[in-house]
């Protein structure tokens, strides 16, 4: 019974994904739109699309935003001595806000965490290919560690 009614839940989500609305968030400008079903959480987000936005807002400055979407006190949001450590962590990630698109591969799901892999498309042709943690976090999906090393 609890198959059918994921199966339900995934099959609505992913009609309602493609029914109507604007396509402002398939656009190169803010990282390309998910192509990823996943989990979602409470707000209806699936963990790619937690991980595109954190990238982006960290990409175009807005570290406040990208910090929204991360588990406080993880290894991405502050340190023990409570020290944001975003602003010092994102730019050399982004390339200094070079990132043009963030590419969906694949994702896992283990209860209430989730890992992603996906690409960073940069303004100057490069890529650089990435896995994320998320977990659950008050109901919502959040970044708990990414892979990157530039990143630590």
């Amino acid at each position: 019974m609890r198959v059918v009614v994921t199966m339900l839940v995934l099959t609505l989500g992913l009609a309602l994904n493609g029914c109507g609305g604007d396509d402002s968030d398939s656009s190169g400008t803010d990282g390309g739109a998910s192509t990823a079903a996943g989990v979602p959480d409470a707000d209806g987000n699936v963990p790619f699309e937690v991980l595109r936005r954190a990238v982006m807002a960290a990409n175009s400055g807005d570290f406040d935003g990208a910090k929204s979407w991360v588990i406080p006190d993880s290894a991405m949001g502050t340190n023990p001595m409570g020290v944001d450590l975003l602003p010092r962590k994102w730019p050399p990630y982004t390339h200094n806000g070079q990132v043009a698109n963030v590419e969906f591969i694949s994702d896992g799901y283990h209860g209430q965490e989730a890992t992603v892999k996906y690409r960073l498309h940069f303004n100057d042709g490069s890529t650089f290919q990435e896995e994320a943690s998320l977990a659950k976090h008050e109901g919502r999906w959040k970044l708990t560690f990414m892979t990157a090393e530039a990143m630590f």
